[in-house]
């Protein structure tokens, strides 16, 4: 019944344009706050993050090597694939905080480092409040972060095949895809395919291991980062 609920709030939240919009620019925001992290990871830096009213945003990355420029243009669609399936996944096995604390998390650091215009910040202030709110108050926004998972992750799925339209259409104007034509020479319409199949795949992996139909991958993450976080602890208060 319950998924069923959720199947018609979600129906009903993309068919309501100003909710949808609202919703749009966290996976706008997820998607660039990607490239943010894949620069960082290549030994780039990130001048900053906008969003803009109609959906759109880009990231203002600086790169001082090539492959790190093409780390970081690549890694956008990925992440925002990747990461609502995997706060989806989180948010079944019980880790509701851990995906609250991460929404937090990410929202304050980009607010503080990257997000430098009125229209960014009116739009990531309310999340921020809200969302440390229910930490403040112990609220449990379990059912709330699925549906706002599942719908980013149905949006980051829209964005994809957008990108590789408009690389059929008009390369020239087809995002990341024409950036990492002019970078690597492959054409945008292969890099829309690939960020196609990439959602495809993310979305069925997810919806399968709700249902366990295959094996989950993503334990192996969780056991691997409680381990790294057991070692940094160890190593912190300088016990062998």
């Amino acid at each position: 019944m319950q998924i069923l609920i959720s199947a018609i709030i979600i129906a009903i939240i993309t068919q309501i344009p100003i909710i949808h919009r609202y919703t749009r620019l966290l996976n706008t925001f997820i998607h660039e706050f990607g490239h943010a992290i894949f620069s960082i990871i290549s030994m780039g830096g990130v001048r900053k993050i906008k969003l803009n009213a109609d959906t759109s945003g880009y990231a203002e990355i600086t790169s001082s090597w090539w492959g790190g420029r093409v780390i970081t243009a690549f890694g956008g669609y990925p992440f925002a694939s990747v990461f609502p399936s995997f706060m989806i996944y989180l948010l079944e096995q019980g880790y509701g905080e851990v995906v609250l604390w991460t929404l937090t998390m990410m929202l304050c650091l980009s607010a503080i480092l990257w997000l430098r215009d009125l229209m960014s910040l009116a739009w990531a202030s309310p999340l921020i409040a809200g969302f440390i709110m229910a930490i403040k108050y112990h609220v449990n926004l379990d059912w709330a972060l699925f549906i706002l998972m599942t719908i980013i992750l149905l949006d980051s799925l829209s964005s994809s095949l957008t990108v590789a339209r408009l690389s059929l259409r008009n390369y020239r104007s087809a995002g990341d895809a024409t950036d990492l034509f002019d970078m690597t020479l492959i054409p945008p319409q292969i890099w829309g395919i690939i960020f196609v199949l990439i959602s495809f795949l993310t979305f069925g992996y997810t919806v399968l291991l709700l249902v366990d139909l295959v094996p989950d991958y993503y334990s192996n993450v969780i056991t691997t980062a409680s381990e790294v976080f057991y070692f940094i602890e160890k190593f912190l208060r300088g016990t062998p």
